[in-house]
């Protein structure tokens, strides 16, 4: 397990950035650690529906996606929950600030692909995912090259004119990887060479919300580049001028 002398020279580089303080307290460190056990309870009984009681097949939860649960035709219980679930839009959601930030991160061009490509790749410094992903072969030859890209394109279409809503294509393919996580914790949860006791759950609720700081990275990277978000033409501009 690595130190946390180690984690503290890795996250050296970002520190100047927090404006907290970066320290964990012991409420904390308890906090993340029930997280490493905590996984996603909805994907998970869809993924055992699938791959456990074969009650769901995938052809369904395709179409249940495309065309919502509606246009499957005695929809399995475990499949209705599911897509019931997700599709409840939660009273937070905020479209103006979606917008908002869907057009500074189209803004961001190339520059912002760059800074989010790179964020990603050292997120895999991390042993607690790239041993999992590593076991499943996306780390290995042009597998690593697929699994940037396949993110990569994630990411580009859930920043699209409403690519979040539920018949975009960002949402569509943020719903198909969750399923896919789940399946993936199904499988090596229950497999005698990954202990839960020492590592947590393989794709847990801690890593998870350590990956979206990782996509929080290229917003950062704008604020402290003494770049300003300011209203221009149709839209957000991104604009040279001195941090607030």
């Amino acid at each position: 397990m690595l130190s946390p002398a180690w984690a503290r020279r890795a996250g050296a580089p970002i520190r100047r950035f927090i404006r907290i303080d970066p320290e964990p307290t012991p409420d904390d460190l308890a906090f993340v650690a029930e997280a490493l056990t905590r996984c996603d309870d909805a994907g998970d009984a869809l993924a055992a529906a699938i791959t456990q009681d074969r009650a769901v097949t995938m052809k369904q939860f395709r179409t249940a996606l495309a065309d919502g649960i509606g246009a499957v035709p005695d929809a399995p219980e475990a499949l209705r929950t599911f897509f019931n679930s997700i599709e409840r839009r939660p009273d937070w959601v905020d479209d103006a600030l979606m917008q908002r930030g869907d057009e500074v991160c189209r803004r961001g061009g190339l520059n912002g692909l760059d800074v989010l490509g790179s964020a990603l790749l050292a997120g895999y410094r991390s042993s607690a995912t790239t041993d999992l992903l590593a076991r499943t072969g996306r780390l290995n030859g042009d597998g690593a090259r697929r699994r940037v890209g396949e993110t990569v394109k994630w990411w580009y279409e859930c920043v699209q004119p409403g690519g979040m809503y539920r018949d975009g294509q960002g949402w569509q393919l943020t719903v198909h990887v969750r399923l896919m996580h789940a399946m993936i914790n199904r499988h090596y949860t229950g497999s005698d060479d990954w202990s839960v006791e020492d590592w947590g759950l393989p794709i847990n609720q801690a890593d998870q919300s350590a990956t979206y700081e990782l996509f929080c990275i290229p917003a950062n990277f704008v604020k402290h580049t003494a770049a300003r978000i300011v209203p221009g033409g149709s839209g957000w501009l991104l604009q040279r001028g001195e941090r607030e």
